[in-house]
């Protein structure tokens, strides 16, 4: 009886051990391919936060040498320069010195300003300072004091490294350029010194990091003796740039090494002790290395969070495991039920850690359903929208015309896992903001999107600053390549442009006072009806009107009330803003912009008032140097003409010439040594390059002759029909326009041109060209050639449907050397060409597109046209 029992017993147990063997077998398959799956996403996140780093590094090091090639460019305009050295020979000379120094500050005084040189001064063979811009007096420095005889007779442009003048002065760099008497043998007439604020552009473009982070840090070292030492100011530590210093003995520091030459992504240590990973690079042609560093916490802090999430889900796997031979073992009939409780339990286990780990980010982060409807928020979340967010559509919160819903279609649709998009947002105050959103899609177990979960940063403050820069670049370049009336035209329309006004003005004051307006937005001309319109206002003929009261104060005269004191026949101001451009306290231009639709307010006052600040010294220096040449030209307008052209050339041949020459030069190295082998297929290689390089040098001296001869070299003016002007050229481009199947209309009226009849037709095959080689994909391109009456005169277009123009690029169009797409052929000479022909013909040219994608359109006018039969 006994042993009936035992056995009994015996097989009772033996469902409950194979049901407690399963469990222990699922356990460690579920602990086995989580670990396998944590180890593999591991890997691959590792691999992708090290290609971020080494493409930031790499694109760090690339604007480096590229800041310091353009700085190099700029002393190697006045290296060797034989009209600068006979300017300099002449103030020391101390013939005509006067004449010397104003001329040298008429040179000097735009570089200085437009290239955002700190101070440039001249000194003498003996060390003694000759002439500086700005005229400030300085002590020389004792290290370059030590140095001066070593540059003067090296005959080499020296960088002088980061470096202080004294302990108590700011940090510098400076480019000493040796002048050199070309009469006298190359005899070391003295240097001319650009010294570099680093704080001003160099600091900003190091510490910039493209993507939000929180520890994320750029750090720019050297070695010096035995030390690694750090040449910016850190993100953690202030006083770092020259100060901070790490023993090269600190191998566990990315810094360290970098300088001893390492390259790749780096684990160690940082200054602050922190755990970093960090990509380290040395900078070519320069004894600067870079490190970009994240602190090990915030790149491996995802990979905690999913191992977190993998280990809850183990566990609950294991528990659930263990709940269900429980309740088979105990209660079978109750089984089904006790399990979903089990996982309920889990679920809201993982629901509660999800909510908490979701509040606790200080990004903005929003949960929405299939219909775009919010369903969750954090505390920021609730603190940008308000407590009322939940349940609203997102589309509620929208300022503007947006395609937000359009850039997330392939997210809801299923096609993408991770869209990025920025989108102005209502804030709860009723402030406008630009939100960057990071929106991830959600899915259920069948794979179906049931919303999306997003994060959102504010960028409004940074893309404002962004956006500042932008237009003080846009404006800058305007002066530095446009001619007088371009200039205040192109200027004036980015000014209305930002402060979003339809009426302005942008004028100066000339040396007698008298207000002078280039430029007035053109609708204004067509509704005045002032007879006689004059762009030279005289003082004693203003009045009392808003913007004769700027310029007598000296301050801006802002309304948003209807001027009463409108002259008659102008334009009625129903809101405006009249604001004087000063220097140095004293006004020497006006901007007025009036009309906006809404009121102005006072950031639209400080905006201007930004702007203005950055024109009045870009401005100030046209003017001085308008005046100056002025002057020369009255004297010897031959002479300066020629001048001009020889610094335009020799400018245009020292930058775009550059690179062949390079090229050449490297590869008659390669072709010395592959010469010594008896391989046959590295000398091929290196002809080859030697060839294409001859070859961009020789077509972009022969197109630099061609527009030379413009102007010097003319043929007697004839008339000319149009359609054979326009035939010639065409038939010049005809397998251009075979070959992309182009239809081409040409104008049947009868206009007859008057002029060089070879270059007119240079004009038509450039712009015909251009239209056909930037048209893109189209399912039927078409150019069409024509004329429209306008004000007048006799506007001639070239239209095309092709790639169109971006607005930003639109200034750049008629520059010499200026491609727009870098990789298309040609030079980028052609549309200066055709400017110049078109200017010599006593007319004007310029570009309108509606955008990229919609086509664009060139017109220009020519003096002399008239119609056939008149």
């Amino acid at each position: 009886m006994n042993g009936r029992g035992e056995i009994g017993r015996r097989e009772s147990q033996r469902p409950a051990w194979a049901l407690v063997a399963l469990l222990v077998l699922l356990s460690l398959v579920a602990m086995v391919s989580g670990y396998s799956y944590y180890r593999s996403y591991e890997t691959h996140y590792r691999e992708q936060v090290e290609k971020q780093l080494s493409a930031i590094a790499k694109l760090k090091v690339d604007e480096l040498v590229q800041w310091r090639k353009e700085r190099l460019g700029d002393a190697e305009v006045f290296f060797r320069n034989s009209n600068f050295s006979a300017l300099v020979r002449r103030l020391l000379e101390d013939r005509a010195g006067i004449e010397a120094r104003r001329e040298l500050e008429a040179w000097l005084k735009p570089v200085r300003d437009a290239y955002g040189y700190d101070r440039v001064f001249l000194l003498a063979a003996d060390g003694v300072e000759r002439l500086a811009v700005p005229e400030t007096t300085e002590p020389l420095a004792e290290h370059l004091r030590n140095r001066l005889p070593e540059i003067t007779r090296s005959g080499r442009i020296e960088f002088l490294d980061f470096h202080r003048d004294a302990t108590d002065r700011p940090i510098h760099l400076s480019l000493v350029v040796p002048v050199l008497d070309e009469r006298a043998g190359h005899a070391p007439l003295g240097v001319l010194v650009l010294r570099i604020d680093p704080e001003t552009y160099l600091y900003p473009l190091i510490n910039r990091w493209p993507v939000p982070s929180r520890t994320a840090e750029t750090l720019l070292v050297r070695r010096d003796g035995h030390d690694s030492l750090f040449l910016n100011e850190l993100k953690f530590q202030k006083h770092t740039a020259l100060n901070l210093r790490i023993p090269l003995t600190r191998l566990d520091v990315p810094a360290v090494k970098a300088v001893l030459g390492h390259e790749g992504v780096e684990e160690g240590t940082d200054y602050r002790g922190e755990a970093v990973l960090a990509a380290v690079r040395s900078v070519p042609d320069s004894p600067w290395a870079l490190v970009a560093r994240m602190d090990s916490t915030e790149v491996f802090s995802p990979l905690r969070g999913r191992l977190h999430e993998i280990v809850a889900l183990i566990v609950a796997l294991v528990l659930a495991g263990g709940a269900a031979v429980g309740l088979v073992w105990r209660h079978q009939r109750a089984r089904h039920y006790r399990e979903r409780y089990e996982t309920t339990a889990a679920l809201h286990a993982v629901a509660a850690r999800r909510q908490a780990l979701l509040s606790a980010i200080p990004d903005i982060v929003m949960e929405v359903d299939e219909h775009k409807v919010y369903t969750w928020a954090n505390q920021p979340g609730f603190e940008f929208f308000g407590e009322g967010v939940l349940g609203k559509e997102v589309a509620h919160y929208f300022e503007g015309e947006q395609d937000t819903y359009h850039t997330v279609q392939p997210l809801f649709a299923g096609r993408e896992d991770v869209v990025y998009l920025e989108s102005w947002q209502r804030r709860r105050d009723g402030e406008t903001r630009l939100l960057a959103w990071w929106c991830r899609v959600l899915k259920d177990a069948d794979g179906r999107v049931t919303g999306a979960l997003s994060t959102a940063r504010d960028i409004t403050e940074s893309r404002r600053a962004e956006e500042a820069f932008a237009v003080q670049a846009r404006i800058a370049t305007v002066f530095l390549t446009h001619s007088d009336d371009e200039m205040f035209n192109e200027v004036l329309q980015v000014v209305l442009e930002v402060m979003k006004s339809p009426f302005g003005v942008f004028g100066y004051l000339d040396e007698a006072g008298n207000l002078v307006v280039p430029t007035m937005t053109r609708q204004v001309w067509d509704k005045c009806q002032v007879p006689e319109k004059s762009i030279v206002f005289p003082r004693e003929t203003w009045g009392d009107s808003s913007w004769p009261r700027a310029i007598r104060e000296r301050r801006p005269n802002f309304s948003n009330v209807v001027s009463t004191k409108t002259p008659a026949g102008h334009v009625t101001l129903h809101r405006h803003i009249s604001l004087p451009i000063l220097m140095r306290g004293d006004v020497i231009g006006l901007f007025q912009v009036a009309n906006k639709e809404a009121d102005y307010t006072e950031a639209d006052l400080t905006t201007l008032e930004t702007i203005a600040r950055f024109v009045a010294p870009l401005l100030g220096a046209r003017l001085h140097r308008e005046r100056a040449e002025d002057a020369l030209r009255q004297r010897d307008q031959e002479l300066q003409a020629r001048n001009d052209e020889l610094v335009r050339f020799t400018y245009a041949v020292s930058h775009d010439l550059k690179s062949p020459l390079v090229t050449i030069k490297t590869f008659l190295g390669y072709l010395v040594q592959d010469l010594a082998g008896s391989d046959p297929a590295p000398v091929e290689k290196d002809m080859h390059y030697l060839h294409a390089a001859t070859e961009k040098m020789s077509r972009l001296l022969d197109e630099l002759l061609e527009l030379s001869r413009v102007g010097r070299t003319m043929n007697p003016s004839v008339e000319a029909p149009l359609q054979a002007i326009v035939n010639e050229a065409v038939d010049l481009v005809a397998g251009q326009i075979a070959e992309r199947g182009v239809q081409l209309q040409v104008t049947d009226e009868p206009i007859l041109l008057f002029g060089d009849r070879p270059r007119l037709v240079e004009v038509f095959q450039n712009l015909v060209d251009n239209a056909v080689k930037f048209m893109g994909d189209q399912p039927a391109p078409r150019v069409e050639i024509g004329f429209e009456e306008s004000g007048g005169e006799t506007v001639f277009f070239v239209r095309d449907t092709g790639k169109g123009i971006d607005p930003r690029h639109r200034t750049k169009l008629f520059g010499l050397f200026e491609k727009l797409d870098p990789g298309s052929d040609g030079t980028g000479i052609g549309l200066a060409l055709v400017k110049r022909i078109v200017e010599l013909h006593g007319g004007r040219i310029w570009a309108e597109s509606e955008g990229i994608g919609r086509g664009a359109t060139f017109r220009f006018t020519l003096a002399g046209t008239k119609r056939q039969g008149r």
